[in-house]
């Protein structure tokens, strides 16, 4: 088992150090490194997705482990009443505390979460990593990005979402109006559109379309299956990558530095959340596969989306870098760790 931990770290060593090879060479730079995330999240991960839902379950199987989705968004809302105490404790300054909540709170679940869960435990253990992806996104798109947006100072987070222009936004999108994208009376439509994209991103309505399909009783043809899975073997590597190049251009940047609160970060991430979802697990009496895995998501790195997320909200952007690096560092050592544990 130690032997078989040390090879799956190496292994992820590997292509993370791929991944910052090739942005230190500018294979990978500015312009495209958007595309290798497009790719895992739009293209390899709903194929992963796909795949692992017709292959590992039936009917029966899949509404027995739709029952314990409850479970990771439990154990991240429980975790928020003690970040924000955290907060009021060690007086952190304005334009850092929604991003501080942010990342206390939610996990690097598709980039490093879905590579370290599927070496350890094998391909099957995807549909229960998809249990905490739907909690981790739904909830850092609805909730961390509202308490970045409320404590952060950009104006274009002020701006307001149109809910009820959305329908008009769409019907003039099929009229193929000119200019429909850029005419200003569509702007707050456009926002609200953009947030429903983000809290219900590919790989989540992905995963919603195939568990209604099966409920269904409809199965796809073997030749869909096998596309599929053919391009869900590309989240792993592509995954480790783009992490590998983001942790390069942080360097580069000289953006990993030290900052008050970071300890508290690392010690939400790393032991408060796994050990608030290894109860709710015992809770639940959930089986050891899908506990270990929700376990192993819980306790994985600063979410990848965070700098972005909160530099967009107006709020401190580089306190979130810093954070998600830091962490992605040291989760080169912790997952050892947890992978002997569990």
């Amino acid at each position: 088992m130690v032997l078989s931990a040390v090879h799956i770290v190496l292994a992820i060593f590997i292509m993370l150090g791929a991944g910052m090879l090739m942005y230190r060479a500018r294979w990978i730079h500015e312009g495209n490194l958007s595309l290798v995330s497009r790719l895992v999240m739009k293209v390899a991960f709903p194929g992963m997705v796909i795949s692992n839902i017709f292959t590992n379950f039936d009917r029966a199987s899949l509404v027995s482990s739709l029952k314990n989705v409850a479970a990771p968004f439990l154990s991240i809302l429980l975790c928020l009443p003690l970040a924000l105490l955290i907060i009021r404790l060690i007086r952190l300054p304005k334009g850092r505390r929604g991003v501080f909540c942010a990342c206390f709170l939610f996990s690097n679940a598709v980039f490093i979460g879905v590579p370290v869960s599927t070496a350890l435990f094998g391909e099957g253990v995807m549909p229960y990593t998809l249990l905490y992806y739907i909690a981790n996104t739904s909830l850092f798109w609805s909730m961390a990005v509202y308490m970045m947006n409320r404590d952060g100072d950009s104006g274009k987070s002020r701006e307001a979402a149109d809910w009820k222009g959305v329908f008009p936004y769409l019907l003039a999108r099929i009229q193929r109006r000119p200019d429909v994208k850029k005419d200003p009376q569509f702007d707050g439509a456009r926002l609200a559109m953009n947030k429903l994209n983000r809290m219900l991103p590919t790989p989540l309505y992905t995963f919603i379309i195939c568990v209604a399909l099966m409920l269904l009783g409809f199965t796809p043809p073997s030749f869909i299956r096998s596309a599929s899975k053919y391009l869900g073997n590309m989240v792993t590597p592509l995954s480790l990558i783009y992490t590998g190049a983001v942790i390069m251009r942080m360097i580069e940047e000289k953006r990993v530095r030290w900052h008050k609160g970071y300890e508290w970060i690392l010690l939400g991430r790393f032991v408060i959340s796994p050990a608030v979802m290894t109860a709710l697990a015992l809770l639940f009496g959930m089986i050891p596969l899908m506990k270990n895995a929700l376990i192993l998501e819980a306790a994985m790195p600063v979410m990848a989306s965070t700098p972005i997320a909160a530099a967009d909200a107006g709020s401190d952007g580089e306190y979130a870098a810093g954070a998600m690096a830091l962490s992605t560092f040291l989760s080169l050592l912790v997952i050892p760790v947890y992978m002997l544990i569990l």
